[in-house]
């Protein structure tokens, strides 16, 4: 599941959930339009990290935050 919103920065974000409780899944953002930059939150520090261009791997039910810039 995606979700995108706004934050209180100004800046675009998109929340990526798995919503699976079983099964780890592999995803890849393809943005439309634009040319953008995709980091990936820190959860522990809130350093935003390079998201890796070929996916990015999620537990069951972990979910994380992008920055679009």
């Amino acid at each position: 599941m995606v979700g995108e919103f706004r934050g209180d920065d100004g800046g675009d974000y998109a929340m990526v959930v798995n919503l699976s409780l079983q099964r780890s899944v592999n995803f890849k953002i393809i943005l439309q339009g634009e040319e953008r930059t995709v980091r990936m939150v820190n959860p522990t520090g809130g350093e935003l990290i390079p998201l890796n261009p070929e996916g990015y791997w999620l537990v069951a039910g972990q979910g994380v935050l992008l920055k679009l810039d």
